[in-house]
């Protein structure tokens, strides 16, 4: 059986596939693409390839897409459009460091098992994490919903405030620093591992110093006023122990 063949440059023209009209090879000055159902499917141009559709990579090598950066720190080697405008973009700058950046004040969000885990808000940077579902909005720089656990030494600068709750459960090796309702007023207390519950923040709604602590498995309830106890010493003693004045910057 002979077959016809060529030497040489030829010049051709597009090619289609004689099985499927839609299928095929398109060749324009300095492009060529893929089509398939009478459609563009890949472009190939002086300045890079187009993808139309889904994009599928499989293979065994250890790493399947690899870019190959410039030391610059205005490239950004994955941009993410939204309208034909970018969106989003990953980068590496010169100095190596990896950014994940959204264009405008729109929220970066890393989800898991469908829930918003961490949520970035463009708005005011603020960093939820486990919020409710339907959070819009971040109440501090840091906002978590939940319980942290902190392995290691935590330095505050200015004031802790803390938000009255209940009486924690027993956690074994650990004690709680709290707040919680006393009185129509939230007051701090501290609970230690036995379930001894007292309060820190020693005084009573009529501004009285008073000791106050609770068991919580056995429900003994201790409370001291004080002032009061101090006050009748200094009666039968004659002594003088409370030293006492009143300040103008009352809230």
């Amino acid at each position: 059986m002979a077959y016809k063949f060529s030497r040489g440059e030829r010049e051709f023209g597009d090619i289609e596939f004689e099985g499927d009209a839609g299928t095929g090879i398109d060749f324009e000055d300095d492009q060529v693409s893929l089509e398939t159902g009478g459609a563009q499917r890949l472009l190939v141009k002086n300045d890079g390839a187009v993808i139309t559709g889904s994009l599928e990579i499989t293979g065994s090598a250890q790493s399947l897409i690899k870019l190959h950066t410039r030391d610059a720190d205005n490239l950004k080697e994955i941009v993410f459009l939204k309208d034909g405008n970018a969106a989003a973009a990953m980068q590496i700058n010169s100095a190596e460091h990896f950014f994940i950046e959204n264009e405008n004040a729109k929220d970066l969000i890393l989800r898991t098992n469908n829930q918003n885990t961490i949520r970035i808000y463009g708005s005011n940077q603020r960093v939820g994490i486990s919020q409710p579902h339907g959070s819009t909005t971040a109440n501090g720089a840091l906002d978590v919903t939940g319980e942290a656990m902190i392995t290691g030494s935590l330095h505050v600068q200015d004031a802790i405030a803390l938000k009255q709750g209940s009486d924690p459960s027993t956690l074994d090796g650990h004690a709680h620093i709290y707040s919680k309702n006393d009185d129509g007023d939230a007051e701090v207390f501290v609970r230690d591992e036995a379930g001894n519950v007292t309060k820190i923040s020693p005084h009573n709604n009529q501004g009285e110093w008073e000791y106050f602590s609770k068991n919580t498995k056995t429900g003994k309830v201790f409370r001291v006023n004080m002032e009061k106890m101090i006050r009748k010493l200094e009666e039968i003693t004659g002594e003088s122990f409370i030293e006492e004045w009143h300040e103008d910057n009352l809230e």
